[in-house]
C-alpha cells in the first residue's frame, strides 16, 4: 500500500480520529496512571506524519502515525496496524522552527482502539526536549497541571538562573514557581557577572552551552565572582567522561536535560532546607569585593 494512501485511510475520518485521541486525552489525566509516568507529557499534534518501522524478523516498511502526547523519552501516537513491541521505528517529527527531524525509538505497548486503528508508545533511543516541538503556553499549562495535581515541596531561597535562551528563562522560572523559591536571570554571562557583584545567592544554575563562552571558563568566571555557594549545571551530556572534564570545585552538580522539576525541587531543598538560615536568599550588608581581573572575567564582559 503506498504511503499517500495509508494517509488518506489514518485521515478519512478527522472527526472520528480527534474524537479518539480526545478520549485517550481524558483517560490519561486519570490519577491511576499518572503513577506510570517517567516524564511529564505535553499535547502534541503534528497531524499524519511519515514513519519507517524495521520489524524484528527485518522486514521494512513505510507507514504513517497521528501523534498525541510527547515527553522527553517518548511519544504517544496512532498508528493504523498493530506494532510488536520491540520494533524499531524511525519518525519524522517538526521542531516549532518547521526543521524536519528523524527521531529513532522502540515500540514498547500496542493496544487496540477501534476497528484498524491502536494506540502506540514509543521510547525514544535518546532523550529531547519537548519544548523543541511543542510551544510554550502547551508546555507551561502542562506543567502548571501537574503542580496542582502533586505539588512540588515549598522552598526558600535565591536562584541565579544563567540561560541565553528567553523560552528557557520562562519555563525554568515557571517549572519551580510554586515552590516559593527565589528566581532572577541572567541572560549571558556579563549579565551573571554583574549580578554577583551586588548580590549573593543560595545556588547558580546555568546552562552549558551559552554562547561567547566555553563551559570550562564559564564555571571558573563565576567563581571569580566570590560566588562560594553551589553551581549547577544543565547539560545534555550527562557521561562520566564529560563531566570528569571540569573542575569539582568549580561546578557542584551536573543536571540532565530537559530538567526534571521534582529532582531538580528535591535537590534544591538539599541546599537550603532550612528558611531560617543565612543564606535564604536576603542581600548580604556588604558587596562582595571585586573579582581580579582574569582571563575568565575578560571573557565574560566581552560575552555581555
Amino acid at each position: 500500500m503506498s504511503l499517500e494512501r495509508e494517509k488518506q485511510l489514518l485521515a478519512r475520518n478527522d472527526d472520528e480520529l480527534v474524537q479518539l485521541v480526545e478520549r485517550l486525552d481524558r483517560e490519561s489525566k486519570a490519577p491511576k496512571n499518572d503513577s506510570r509516568r517517567s516524564g511529564e507529557r505535553f499535547t502534541y499534534r503534528a497531524g499524519v506524519i511519515p514513519c519507517m518501522t524495521f520489524d524484528t524478523n527485518g522486514t521494512r516498511r513505510q507507514s504513517v502515525i497521528y501523534p498525541r502526547n510527547i515527553s522527553s523519552g517518548g511519544i504517544s501516537l496512532v498508528h493504523r496496524g498493530y506494532l510488536h513491541s520491540g520494533t524499531e521505528i524511525h519518525l519524522v517529527l517538526r521542531t516549532r522552527d518547521g526543521e524536519p527531524m528523524i527521531i529513532k525509538g522502540l515500540v514498547r505497548t500496542c493496544r487496540h482502539l477501534s476497528k484498524m486503528l491502536h494506540e502506540i508508545g514509543v521510547q525514544f533511543e535518546e532523550k529531547l526536549d519537548p519544548a523543541d516541538f511543542c510551544e510554550p503556553d502547551v508546555i507551561e499549562a502542562a506543567l502548571a497541571a501537574a503542580r496542582k495535581h502533586n505539588p512540588l515541596p515549598k522552598l526558600t531561597g535565591r536562584i541565579l538562573f544563567v540561560a541565553d535562551s528567553a523560552d528557557e528563562q520562562r519555563q525554568f522560572q515557571a517549572s519551580l514557581a510554586s515552590t516559593g523559591v527565589s528566581i532572577e536571570i541572567a541572560g549571558c554571562i556579563g549579565a551573571a557577572i554583574d549580578a554577583l557583584k551586588t548580590k549573593n545567592y543560595d545556588v547558580v544554575i546555568t546552562d552549558d552551552s551559552l554562547e561567547a563562552i566555553t563551559a570550562d571558563k564559564l564555571f571558573a568566571t563565576l567563581r571569580a565572582q566570590s560566588h562560594t555557594g553551589p553551581i549547577i549545571c544543565l547539560t545534555w551530556t550527562l557521561t562520566d567522561e564529560h563531566t570528569a572534564a571540569y573542575d569539582p570545585d568549580e561546578t557542584t552538580a551536573f543536571v540532565q536535560r530537559p530538567v526534571d522539576a521534582r529532582r531538580l525541587a528535591a535537590q534544591l531543598a538539599e541546599i537550603f532546607p532550612d528558611p531560617k538560615s543565612a543564606a535564604n536568599g536576603q542581600e548580604s550588608d556588604e558587596t562582595p569585593p571585586p573579582a581580579s581581573e582574569t582571563d575568565p572575567q575578560n571573557a565574560g564582559s566581552r560575552a555581555a
